[in-house]
């Protein structure tokens, strides 16, 4: 994965970038795959993951690491070329009012 940013985000959480919205839904798909010991949540954006940790679990540093390790383990996350899609398993439902 090519031009992956980490970056803190407060004192329990760290902001992964990356170069778009493909390398992003992957990334956050590997992280639900394989879970990190101590992480309570992933959200994804369009370019960005935010993974925060729970209370006393560990530090960013080590996080940060884990993070590195398992991201440099994929030559490139994309589903395909230019194609983005979702987890066939996974529907969510956001109920909006106008």
């Amino acid at each position: 994965m090519r031009g992956v940013r980490i970056l803190p985000f407060g004192d329990r959480a760290l902001l992964v970038e990356f170069a778009g919205l493909s390398d992003t839904i992957a990334a956050a798909a590997l992280l639900e795959q394989h879970p990190i010991d101590g992480v309570i949540d992933v959200v994804p954006g369009a370019r960005t993951v935010l993974v925060r940790l729970g209370p006393g679990r560990g530090g960013l540093t080590a996080l940060e690491q884990r993070l590195a390790r398992l991201f440099a383990e994929l030559e490139s996350p994309t589903v395909g070329a230019g194609e983005v899609s979702a987890p066939a398993d996974r529907v969510v439902r956001i109920p909006v009012a106008y």
